[in-house]
Protein backbone atom coordinates (compact mmCIF):
# COMPACT_ATOMS: atom_id res chain seq x y z
CA UNK A 1 0.00 0.00 0.00
CA UNK A 2 2.70 2.70 0.84
CA UNK A 3 4.74 2.09 -2.73
CA UNK A 4 1.29 2.83 -4.34
CA UNK A 5 0.94 6.01 -1.88
CA UNK A 6 4.40 6.99 -1.64
CA UNK A 7 4.72 10.25 -3.55
CA UNK A 8 1.44 11.65 -2.22
CA UNK A 9 2.41 12.65 1.12
CA UNK A 10 5.97 12.03 1.67
CA UNK A 11 8.69 14.54 3.51
CA UNK A 12 7.10 18.01 3.27
CA UNK A 13 4.03 19.90 4.05
CA UNK A 14 2.30 21.95 1.75
CA UNK A 15 3.68 25.33 3.08
CA UNK A 16 7.46 24.41 3.06
CA UNK A 17 6.37 23.43 -0.47
CA UNK A 18 5.56 26.97 -1.07
CA UNK A 19 7.95 28.91 0.54
CA UNK A 20 10.52 26.84 -1.52
CA UNK A 21 8.56 27.57 -4.83
CA UNK A 22 8.27 31.06 -4.14
CA UNK A 23 12.03 31.48 -3.24
CA UNK A 24 13.16 29.37 -6.14
CA UNK A 25 10.63 31.36 -8.55
CA UNK A 26 11.82 35.06 -7.61
CA UNK A 27 15.29 34.18 -8.08
CA UNK A 28 15.16 32.44 -10.93
CA UNK A 29 12.40 33.62 -12.82
CA UNK A 30 11.87 37.68 -11.49
CA UNK A 31 15.57 37.95 -10.81
CA UNK A 32 16.99 35.58 -13.77
CA UNK A 33 19.49 34.17 -11.89
CA UNK A 34 20.78 30.72 -13.94
CA UNK A 35 19.40 28.24 -11.53
CA UNK A 36 21.82 26.77 -8.74
CA UNK A 37 19.39 25.12 -7.01
CA UNK A 38 16.94 21.87 -7.74
CA UNK A 39 14.83 19.96 -5.95
CA UNK A 40 15.78 16.00 -7.03
CA UNK A 41 12.70 13.68 -5.35
CA UNK A 42 12.84 10.32 -5.24
CA UNK A 43 16.11 9.61 -5.07
CA UNK A 44 18.74 7.54 -3.03
CA UNK A 45 22.51 8.69 -2.73
CA UNK A 46 24.21 5.24 -3.97
CA UNK A 47 28.15 6.34 -3.26
CA UNK A 48 29.76 9.31 -2.79
CA UNK A 49 33.32 10.54 -3.48
CA UNK A 50 35.24 13.05 -1.63
CA UNK A 51 36.43 15.55 -4.57
CA UNK A 52 39.21 18.63 -3.92
CA UNK A 53 36.67 21.12 -3.27
CA UNK A 54 33.31 19.51 -2.55
CA UNK A 55 31.44 16.10 -3.38
CA UNK A 56 30.45 13.82 -6.16
CA UNK A 57 26.91 12.38 -5.44
CA UNK A 58 25.92 8.85 -7.19
CA UNK A 59 21.82 8.68 -7.52
CA UNK A 60 19.62 6.46 -8.08
CA UNK A 61 16.15 7.28 -9.04
CA UNK A 62 13.46 5.27 -7.67
CA UNK A 63 10.85 5.40 -10.44
CA UNK A 64 12.41 4.67 -13.40
CA UNK A 65 15.90 3.03 -11.94
CA UNK A 66 18.05 5.61 -13.58
CA UNK A 67 21.62 6.97 -12.60
CA UNK A 68 22.88 10.36 -12.10
CA UNK A 69 25.84 12.14 -10.53
CA UNK A 70 25.92 15.41 -9.57
CA UNK A 71 28.76 17.41 -8.01
CA UNK A 72 28.21 19.54 -5.06
CA UNK A 73 29.95 22.13 -2.24
CA UNK A 74 27.49 20.73 0.31
CA UNK A 75 25.36 17.51 0.95
CA UNK A 76 22.70 17.12 3.41
CA UNK A 77 21.42 13.81 3.93
CA UNK A 78 17.21 13.91 5.30
CA UNK A 79 17.40 10.45 5.85
CA UNK A 80 14.38 10.22 7.05
CA UNK A 81 12.66 8.53 9.96
CA UNK A 82 12.89 4.92 11.26
CA UNK A 83 9.97 3.90 13.88
CA UNK A 84 11.34 1.55 16.27
CA UNK A 85 9.65 -0.28 19.17
CA UNK A 86 9.55 1.97 22.22
CA UNK A 87 11.19 0.43 25.17
CA UNK A 88 8.44 0.47 27.75
CA UNK A 89 6.60 -2.52 25.12
CA UNK A 90 9.83 -4.40 25.73
CA UNK A 91 8.05 -6.74 28.16
CA UNK A 92 5.40 -7.54 26.13
CA UNK A 93 6.94 -7.44 22.89
CA UNK A 94 6.70 -11.65 22.62
CA UNK A 95 3.08 -11.59 22.83
CA UNK A 96 2.75 -8.72 19.91
CA UNK A 97 1.70 -10.10 16.15
CA UNK A 98 4.90 -8.04 13.93
CA UNK A 99 5.23 -8.66 10.69
CA UNK A 100 8.65 -9.84 8.39
CA UNK A 101 9.85 -5.69 8.94
CA UNK A 102 9.43 -6.17 12.71
CA UNK A 103 6.26 -3.77 12.35
CA UNK A 104 2.90 -3.94 14.21
CA UNK A 105 -0.16 -5.36 13.06
CA UNK A 106 -2.48 -2.82 13.65
CA UNK A 107 -6.13 -2.53 13.10
CA UNK A 108 -7.94 0.10 11.27
CA UNK A 109 -9.38 1.15 15.56
CA UNK A 110 -5.75 1.44 15.82
CA UNK A 111 -5.66 -1.41 18.18
CA UNK A 112 -2.40 -3.78 18.09
CA UNK A 113 -2.58 -7.84 17.66
CA UNK A 114 -1.72 -9.78 20.36
CA UNK A 115 -1.54 -12.58 22.75
CA UNK A 116 -2.64 -11.44 25.53
CA UNK A 117 -6.21 -11.03 26.83
CA UNK A 118 -8.62 -9.28 24.14
CA UNK A 119 -10.51 -7.49 26.93
CA UNK A 120 -7.00 -6.03 27.53
CA UNK A 121 -6.32 -3.44 24.23
CA UNK A 122 -3.05 -1.73 22.93
CA UNK A 123 -3.59 1.34 21.59
CA UNK A 124 -1.25 2.19 18.83
CA UNK A 125 -0.83 6.53 16.96
CA UNK A 126 1.40 6.80 14.21
CA UNK A 127 2.69 2.88 14.15
CA UNK A 128 0.63 1.82 11.04
CA UNK A 129 1.42 3.54 7.90
CA UNK A 130 2.28 0.12 6.39
CA UNK A 131 -0.69 -1.12 7.43
CA UNK A 132 -3.46 1.61 6.94
CA UNK A 133 -1.92 4.50 4.33
CA UNK A 134 -0.29 7.22 4.24
CA UNK A 135 -3.16 9.26 6.32
CA UNK A 136 -2.19 7.28 9.76
CA UNK A 137 0.21 9.36 11.04
CA UNK A 138 -1.07 13.04 10.21
CA UNK A 139 -1.59 15.71 12.42
CA UNK A 140 -4.97 16.91 10.31
CA UNK A 141 -6.10 13.29 11.31
CA UNK A 142 -5.30 13.83 15.10
CA UNK A 143 -9.24 14.48 16.65
CA UNK A 144 -10.20 11.96 14.47
CA UNK A 145 -8.08 9.43 15.65
CA UNK A 146 -8.16 9.97 19.31
CA UNK A 147 -12.23 9.71 18.82
CA UNK A 148 -11.71 6.21 17.62
CA UNK A 149 -8.99 5.07 20.22
CA UNK A 150 -11.78 6.08 22.51
CA UNK A 151 -14.82 4.80 20.83
CA UNK A 152 -13.22 1.50 21.17
CA UNK A 153 -12.18 1.65 24.48
CA UNK A 154 -16.04 2.74 25.55
CA UNK A 155 -18.82 0.82 25.07
CA UNK A 156 -21.19 3.75 25.02
CA UNK A 157 -19.02 5.38 22.05
CA UNK A 158 -18.89 8.74 23.03
CA UNK A 159 -18.15 10.02 20.14
CA UNK A 160 -20.45 10.32 16.62
CA UNK A 161 -18.63 9.68 13.70
CA UNK A 162 -20.64 8.73 11.29
CA UNK A 163 -20.24 10.35 7.88
CA UNK A 164 -21.86 12.51 5.60
CA UNK A 165 -22.81 10.65 1.84
CA UNK A 166 -19.37 11.95 0.16
CA UNK A 167 -20.14 14.15 -3.13
CA UNK A 168 -16.84 12.82 -4.89
CA UNK A 169 -17.51 9.08 -6.29
CA UNK A 170 -13.71 7.93 -7.49
CA UNK A 171 -14.89 4.57 -9.04
CA UNK A 172 -18.34 3.82 -11.34
CA UNK A 173 -21.15 2.14 -9.57
CA UNK A 174 -20.63 -0.96 -12.61
CA UNK A 175 -16.73 -0.79 -11.63
CA UNK A 176 -15.26 -4.59 -11.74
CA UNK A 177 -11.69 -3.33 -11.34
CA UNK A 178 -9.92 -5.55 -9.12
CA UNK A 179 -6.48 -4.11 -8.98
CA UNK A 180 -4.07 -4.15 -5.98
CA UNK A 181 -4.79 -0.59 -5.36
CA UNK A 182 -8.74 -0.45 -5.12
CA UNK A 183 -8.34 -3.65 -2.93
CA UNK A 184 -6.02 -1.33 -0.57
CA UNK A 185 -8.38 0.95 -0.70
CA UNK A 186 -11.37 -1.28 0.06
CA UNK A 187 -9.67 -2.41 3.21
CA UNK A 188 -8.52 1.11 4.46
CA UNK A 189 -11.48 3.41 3.42
CA UNK A 190 -14.47 4.00 5.47
CA UNK A 191 -17.73 4.73 3.92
Amino acid sequence: MLHEQKMTSDGITTESLLAIYRAMYHRFEVLREKPWAHLMPSRSVTALTRLQNGQRLTLQHHLDGGREQLESDVVIFATGYRAAQPAFLAPLSHRLHLDADEAFHINNDFTLEWDGPQSNRLFAVNAGMHRLGIAEPQLSLMAWRAARILNRAHDDEPFELATTPGVIHWRSTTSTDNSQVFKSLAQTTEY
